[in-house]
């Protein structure tokens, strides 16, 4: 779990300070509103269960066990309270920030984005909504969306470092390859120690073949930062294109236990799972990526619902150690 707790977490706070005054027991309203606290579910669950308890109550009791659960990683009870807590109040922002959230660990990026979607009409100068929605919007292969979000949290914060790394992405998925090499370019001189600029600029050289020069980057990156997903996935699918599969397993295993940079971490991880899923299965296990075209570091791949390359349609098969549904060419 990464990225926006605290911002979320802010929630709460102001939720409970406004829900003192009513009938709940004083210490459990404190006590489920400190969600590290392993007395908070229980308090929380209190709350909810008493039906004297006012709404207000009730919302913030369902709204704050939910964060427990997403702490505990109980990811499905976490929704579901998210999900009770919305029918109790639909007008608290920080629910739809909050449930994207899970959503997004769930898998569900369509869900993830409606929630954003909603969350930025009731937050419109909040630069970390519209990140969000950019993000994931991303994985959904809408590119034309994410950059429309993304510039839009530059607009409110256009020196919040990570913005910039996405945009270069985001340009680069759009094919406008000289502005992504330029920006990208701009972004390492600006910060030649910054392990992000030099992974995004890695990913633009992967796309125009330029594999030393990535791996180059990817070298820089890693050590400033060690632990970084997306750039252990990267050099893990260049040594499976150089046929040195041994040492793409050893790099996709360095993505699964890395907890660095949040930038295509997402993709990354379950990129890993998946070609790890192959390479050690013994039926499949010189099935190595043959054609960049196969990477999902290639131009557009970073799509969840992508469809096949044959034209056809979007087949899925069930990777179980991915714990994931892939897309894969249909009649395979």
């Amino acid at each position: 779990m990464t990225c926006y707790l605290a911002t979320a977490t802010l929630g709460l706070a102001v939720l409970t300070a406004a829900a003192i005054s009513v009938p709940a027991s004083a210490n459990d309203l404190i006590d489920c509103s400190v969600t590290v606290r392993k007395s908070s579910e229980a308090a929380c669950t209190r709350i909810i269960n008493a039906p004297a308890n006012p709404k207000t109550d009730r919302f913030m009791a369902y709204y704050n066990r939910a964060w427990y659960h997403l702490r505990q990683g109980a990811l499905d009870k976490a929704l579901s309270d998210f999900n009770a807590a919305e029918q109790l109040d639909r007008n608290f922002s920080k629910l739809y920030l909050s449930r994207a959230q899970v959503k997004r660990e769930l898998n569900d990026f369509t869900g993830a984005l409606l929630d954003l979607d909603v969350y930025v009409v009731f937050e419109p100068r909040d630069w970390s909504g519209h990140y969000q929605r950019a993000e994931v919007a991303r994985r959904l292969g809408q590119p034309k969306v994410a950059i429309a979000a993304l510039d839009k949290s530059l607009a409110q914060k256009p020196y919040e470092a990570v913005l910039k790394p996405l945009r270069v992405l985001l340009l680069s998925d759009l094919g406008r390859h000289s502005e992504a090499v330029g920006e990208a370019d701009q972004l390492v001189a600006a910060r030649p120690r910054d392990p992000v600029s030099r992974y995004v600029r890695a990913v633009i050289s992967f796309r125009r073949n330029a594999f030393e020069n990535a791996l180059s980057d990817i070298k820089a990156a890693l050590k400033q930062q060690a632990l970084f997903p997306a750039a252990h996935t990267l050099r893990a699918q260049i040594l499976e294109l150089r046929g040195d599969v041994g040492e793409a397993k050893n790099q996709y295993r360095q993505a699964l236990i890395s907890a660095g940079p949040a930038i295509d971490q997402e993709t990354a991880e379950a990129t890993a799972r998946l070609r790890l899923d192959v390479l050690e299965n013994q039926s499949t296990a010189r099935v190595a990526l043959r054609d960049k075209s196969q990477s999902v570091f290639a131009q557009g791949n970073p799509a969840e619902n992508r469809r096949a390359d044959n034209g056809i349609g979007d087949c899925r098969r069930y990777i179980p150690s991915a714990a994931a549904t892939v897309p894969v060419p249909c009649g395979k």
